[in-house]
């Protein structure tokens, strides 16, 4: 759904959105959640999407023991790479594994799927003698 769609960012031979998931499909009422979504760019023919809810998002981060990716990125970057069709080298499976960490942050911050500001104040003024109201957030 194109509704739901936060941003989008193009890394060439791969796109990773932030969007908001429906968790509960088949119930009528939508739960949507924040999540990182994997896929082609529409130029492609592929369909094939790899979702990074926010609930597991922490399976992503490094290993600060290792020095590096965790054992859960690594492995899950190698399969985006089979899955989209991309190629599956090192540098291929790197590329995916950066752009998702550059990511996770936002993710972390993006704003329930509903989300209205709070308003701050309620403003008045006139401007070349035409009273404004607004409300600022």
């Amino acid at each position: 759904m194109k509704e739901t769609i936060y941003e989008t960012r193009d890394y060439g031979n791969f796109v990773l959105r932030l969007q908001y998931v429906n968790t509960k499909p088949s119930e009528i009422s939508a739960d949507y959640q924040p999540a990182i979504v994997v896929c082609r760019p529409k130029r492609t023919q592929s369909r094939s999407a790899w979702i990074i809810m926010l609930s597991s998002a922490f399976k992503y981060v490094d290993d600060p023991k290792k020095g590096g990716h965790s054992f859960y990125m690594q492995a899950a970057s190698q399969q985006i790479c089979r899955m989209l069709g991309l190629s599956e080298t090192k540098e291929q499976a790197f590329a995916i594994a950066e752009a998702i960490l550059a990511n996770l942050e936002d993710l972390i911050n993006m704003p329930p799927v509903n989300w209205q500001p709070e308003p701050i104040a309620d403003i008045q003024a006139s401007i070349d003698g035409k009273h404004i109201e607004a409300t600022v957030h």
